[in-house]
């Protein structure tokens, strides 16, 4: 079962007693994770991890994308493009230092370059106030990152990258439940989203 070989890889990569070097463990999980891949056809339609490009890593082809979140300045925008990004994240959690006015943030949007895919990052959002600013903002896809349930996934109209906080294994069983196009794995940090 998917969750199973999920829970192992993190077990192997998270571990902090590992006597495993971390360039190892990093491999090993790029291999693993790597057979988990499910082409997902509501990325296929907004652009995001297509088959067309990517990196061929130890006899594996791998779909590779580097997405840099908490964007907040244009410059800070262009100069993550010109050092290779796929995806920019915008925070638009009211509470989080690196909030960004909708604003601010469709004027940078609008100036990134055509194939830069922008996500928004939410957390424990109303789902109507979601949708109606992708809208606005031309966003290519949410991330949820509060403690969203599958229904509320289901509710998005773009693609949802659901992150999960992870302290123990208990926290990445039946992930199965959640229909997403992408899950983020993220530390469990008292009193913190991520």
């Amino acid at each position: 079962m998917k969750s199973e070989k999920i829970l192992g890889v993190a077990k192997a990569f998270f571990d902090p007693q590992s006597s495993i070097p971390w360039a190892e463990r990093v491999e090993g999980s790029i291999r693993s994770f790597s057979s988990l891949t499910i082409h997902d056809e509501r990325f296929s339609h907004s652009g995001l991890w297509t088959l067309d490009s990517g990196l061929y890593y130890g006899g594996l082809f791998l779909n590779i994308r580097v997405k840099i979140c908490g964007i907040t300045r244009r410059r800070d925008a262009l100069d993550a493009c010109a050092a290779g990004a796929d995806l920019l994240g915008f925070n638009f959690v009211p509470q989080s230092r690196r909030y960004l006015n909708p604003y601010a943030a469709r004027d940078i949007i609008a100036s990134l370059p055509p194939f830069v895919l922008s996500v928004g990052i939410f957390a424990n959002e109303d789902p109507r106030v979601i949708n109606d600013l992708s809208s606005f903002l031309h966003l290519n896809a949410v991330q949820l990152h509060g403690d969203e349930d599958p229904s509320c996934c289901r509710k998005m109209d773009l693609p949802v990258i659901k992150a999960v906080r992870v302290a123990s294994e208990e926290d990445i069983r039946d992930l199965e439940r959640f229909d997403v196009a992408a899950l983020l794995l993220d530390s469990k940090v008292s009193g913190a989203l991520g």
